[in-house]
């Protein structure tokens, strides 16, 4: 029953600060948060995407997530080229800030490229792999990974 009630909260809690903005034109906002309730780190995510035209999009990226150790931001700009109607590959620069609360100094920002492809399978689900590379490699952060391969997506419903 306690398994089924915090899945269950989990799943109300994410439908409630889920949301989905669509300015008219071809601005859109896609926007979500989440609690963890394990250990009170809060998930926080949007996407700005600007459509250029039919095969070319810019979008802004950016999350904020609490940890034990520190807070993080990361911004990304990223360029996105549809090279088939579904296809597409892109590249771009991203930021990542980190506020310790352990009463540590702050580590610099973190500057990164990253580049790779994608696919839309549908309206609703999308996939990419990304390759992510750290410009500034004297800076370590608490979360920060100096070379990192991710193979994700979003589902939307």
């Amino acid at each position: 029953m306690k398994y089924f009630l915090c899945f269950s909260f989990c799943i109300v809690s994410f439908l409630s600060f889920s949301q989905e903005k669509k300015p008219p034109g071809k601005v859109s906002l896609h926007s979500w948060s989440y609690p963890s309730l394990s250990n009170g780190d809060t998930h926080s995510y949007f996407n700005l995407n600007y459509k250029v035209d039919t095969h070319l999009q810019l979008e802004l990226r950016g999350f904020y997530d609490t940890y034990l150790l520190a807070n993080v931001s990361k911004f990304d700009i990223v360029a996105k080229k549809y090279v088939t109607s579904k296809g597409f590959v892109f590249t771009g620069l991203g930021i990542e800030i980190e506020e310790s609360k352990m009463g540590q100094k702050s580590t610099k920002p973190i500057t990164n490229y990253s580049y790779g492809v994608g696919v839309d399978v549908n309206e609703n689900l999308f996939l990419e792999a990304r390759q992510q590379i750290q410009t500034n490699t004297n800076v370590q952060g608490i979360y920060s990974i100096p070379k990192l391969f991710t193979l994700g997506g979003k589902f939307k419903f």
